[in-house]
């Protein structure tokens, strides 16, 4: 290769980088016109492939798929395979990307085959092709086929730390799953996709899979109560209330959504929780050691939350577990579900040897405080008032 085109195509390997595409086209153009000059080659193939790239990125599907053709067929007669696969991989990727995919296929099963018999591949350029084959069958609604090619390329991005790979297979293979039936796989699947988009940090990953698991999330059990004890409880005969598995997609979004309904009210804090609170509030709650969740559930519904923390009673040597959050959605408070939540907290404070239940209710919340009254909740302070005193960090 030409020292000219040789520094051209460094340049645009740096304005590659830097997202300057329109730089790193600039310069690839030219690089291509020099290394014309001296005749096909593994240099114009080189320079040919990146031009591809950069058209891609500039949202250029015909100029990228005429120089990756080009680069393609010139890479053939003269070049390493693995860089052949590569290119072809790429290829595959803008046909399927402008709907093509009888084009594509052949292309990812070639690269792939050079891949797989080629001892030299490196793993992550492998799983990347196997990935987007997985991606090609799994849009085609081959589902059999791409389970394992998601499986394969998943081990691989474990083992490098890809996390945003490693989300991407889960979720993929929690829709298989999920389109099997198997409903105890897909959320396990949906937990570790949750577990690595978070450890990526990226908003749009974790936007994808919170996405996702509002849409195939599988519903919580119910159980059918025959005869629910007092006139507030008629007509609900479908209510359950359980504690909350967090690793649980719809247990995790109930929790979410009720919270968030109930940081608005004027008794919250009169505002939605921001969206970094929203993001950061379950994988918190299931960090913490002592978090305890209890969800109501009305007809496969999430209709009310109590969100505890456990603690230690210095004063009696026993447990105690601090009741956070205690939350009904509007269109059923008065119906007796903020008692029944209070129920499974204390039978669960009994079943664990706790010396007692505590909360914190403000002043002006009148219902609140009667509910709890009549629940038996009284100022723990004995004779003397007890204040609740904070300062925010």
């Amino acid at each position: 290769m030409s020292h000219p085109a040789a520094e051209l195509l460094n340049r645009a390997r740096q304005a590659h980088k830097k997202e300057r595409f329109a730089d790193a086209k600039r310069d690839l153009l030219a690089a291509v016109k020099i290394c014309r000059e001296s005749g096909p080659g593994k240099a114009l193939a080189v320079a040919l492939r990146q031009l591809g790239e950069a058209e891609r990125r500039l949202g250029n599907p015909a100029g990228a798929l005429r120089s990756y053709e080009e680069a393609v067929a010139l890479m053939r007669e003269d070049t390493e395979p693995l860089v052949l696969a590569h290119t072809i991989r790429h290829l595959g990727d803008v046909h399927q990307e402008q709907g093509r995919p009888e084009q594509a296929r052949p292309c990812y099963e070639e690269a792939l085959a050079i891949y797989r018999i080629n001892e030299q591949s490196h793993p992550l350029h492998f799983a990347n092709a196997i990935r987007a084959f997985a991606a090609h069958l799994h849009d085609a609604d081959e589902l059999q086929r791409s389970a394992p090619l998601w499986e394969e390329a998943r081990n691989t991005y474990r083992l490098f730390g890809i996390h945003a790979g490693v989300a991407e297979c889960s979720v993929r293979l929690a829709r298989i799953a999920r389109h099997q039936s198997d409903d105890e796989a897909a959320d396990q699947q949906l937990a570790e996709a949750r577990t690595a988009a978070e450890k990526s940090g990226g908003d749009e990953l974790l936007a994808f899979v919170a996405k996702t698991m509002a849409e195939i999330g599988s519903p919580p059990p119910v159980v059918i109560v025959a005869a629910l004890p007092g006139q507030e409880l008629q007509h609900m005969t479908n209510l359950e209330i359980l504690e909350a598995d967090l690793n649980n997609s719809s247990h995790a979004e109930a929790v979410r959504q009720l919270l968030d309904e109930y940081a608005r009210l004027p008794i919250g804090q009169g505002a939605p929780l921001a969206a970094q609170v929203l993001e950061r509030l379950v994988p918190g709650l299931r960090r913490h050691p002592g978090t305890l969740v209890f969800l109501a559930w009305l007809d496969r519904r999430a209709v009310g939350v109590a969100v505890c923390m456990t603690g230690f009673a210095t004063f009696t040597a026993k447990p105690v577990i601090n009741i956070h959050d205690l939350a009904v959605t509007a269109d059923c408070r008065g119906r007796g579900i903020g008692r029944l939540l209070l129920e499974a907290v204390e039978s669960k404070a009994r079943e664990s040897g706790c010396g007692k239940v505590t909360l914190e209710v403000r002043e002006d919340n009148a219902p609140a405080r009667k509910l709890y009254r009549r629940f038996g909740f009284r100022d723990g302070g004995g004779d003397s008032a007890t204040f609740f005193l904070a300062k925010t960090l």
